[in-house]
């Protein structure tokens, strides 16, 4: 069993934990970068991520109706078209999930 996570909450937890805005990476971009939430603070840098979430980055409205209930994670949305594996999100084992969920929260 394999868990997705957003690319670009992935990469907002990244600054968070090097405490650092980088854009040295293929995949990273600067949206991604003006996304990123920095502290008053300068003393506290870059703040945590936030709830895990892949609604808007990996789902887009849909009329779900016609689809089979059983795929459908989110009423009224659908997954976009051509996602790509390292690209839009990274899928991980359920232990990484659960660190994740358990220090940050999410669906």
């Amino acid at each position: 069993m394999w868990f997705i996570i957003s690319n670009k909450w992935l990469y907002k937890w990244k600054c968070f934990i090097q405490n650092q805005v980088t854009l040295n990476n293929f995949f990273d971009n600067e949206e991604w970068a003006a996304s990123i939430t920095l502290s008053n603070n300068s003393e506290v840098g870059v703040l945590p991520p936030g709830l895990i979430s892949n609604e808007e980055d990996l789902f887009a409205e849909a009329d779900t109706s016609a689809l089979d209930q059983d795929f459908v994670v989110i009423p009224g949305k659908a997954l976009k078209k051509d996602l790509r594996v390292n690209i839009n999100y990274r899928a991980v084992n359920p232990f990484v999930w659960y660190i994740f969920y358990v220090n940050y929260g999410g669906m």
